[in-house]
């Protein structure tokens, strides 16, 4: 299974874009179609993988439309489809462990992360993710220990000192 060396993913046709996540990959096919293999944890890439060894081979996420784009972090996926929604699926971290994807924890299967809003490009750092919305705005989730969001949480926000 283990290679010092590169190898062909010949098994997928027509790959027009990649990203590699923590533990996992995506590939998005000129048809729209998002396949992914790797490590599943956390539902980070949007398919069941109780099958053994299902994890290891490129199998297709469901997908209520066609994809355009993909982006992932550590340990969750989201991508773009026509029309401008947006999907996710996963989980986000920060320093104290898990946070989920939403309040209602890790999202194994993919779900419209914005209804209502028609986006139109996303991206993903680590544990976040950035949409573009078509008017102008910009919508960011999750971890933002760093300042990332462009916001601090309040417990991390208090009595920490900043050296120039």
């Amino acid at each position: 299974m283990e290679s010092r060396f590169p190898a062909a993913l010949d098994s997928l046709p027509d790959i027009v874009d990649f990203c590699a996540g923590g533990m996992y990959s995506l590939c998005l096919t000129q048809t729209g179609d998002i396949y992914s293999f790797g490590c599943n944890d956390k539902g980070a890439y949007g398919r069941d993988t109780f099958e053994d060894g299902s994890q290891f081979e490129p199998r297709k996420m469901n997908l209520p439309g066609k994809a355009v784009k993909i982006c992932v972090g550590h340990s969750h996926s989201a991508c773009l489809l026509q029309g401008g929604r947006a999907f996710a699926c996963g989980s986000f971290r920060n320093l104290h462990g898990k946070m989920g994807l939403t309040l209602e924890g890790n999202k194994w299967k993919p779900f419209n992360i914005l209804p209502g809003v028609e986006a139109h490009d996303i991206s993903s750092g680590t544990d976040h993710l950035v949409i573009l919305a078509c008017n102008g705005n910009m919508f960011t989730i999750r971890c933002a220990e760093q300042g990332q969001l462009e916001r601090v949480p309040l417990r991390d926000a208090g009595g920490h000192k900043q050296f120039m």
